[in-house]
């Protein structure tokens, strides 16, 4: 998040608090119980994947909307 101050020293998933990563990992795991879908959560990975995988979405959104804009 930007100016939050909370978050304005984590730059990497190994910065983030460990019980903060068990609440997110909590969420992940239950918030489709009410819809009866499994999630599985395989962990949590670095600054890195986490830029590459917004660079991915956003190439398959622009693949996807290109042509109805």
């Amino acid at each position: 998040p930007v100016d939050v101050p909370r978050w304005d020293d984590v730059v990497d998933i190994d910065d983030v608090h460990d019980h903060t990563i068990k609440e997110i990992e909590h969420f992940f795991r239950t918030y489709k119980d009410l819809q009866d879908d499994a999630i599985q959560v395989e962990g949590f990975d670095g600054e890195d994947e986490a830029k590459a995988a917004f660079k991915r979405a956003r190439q398959l959104y622009e693949q996807t909307f290109s042509d109805t804009q």
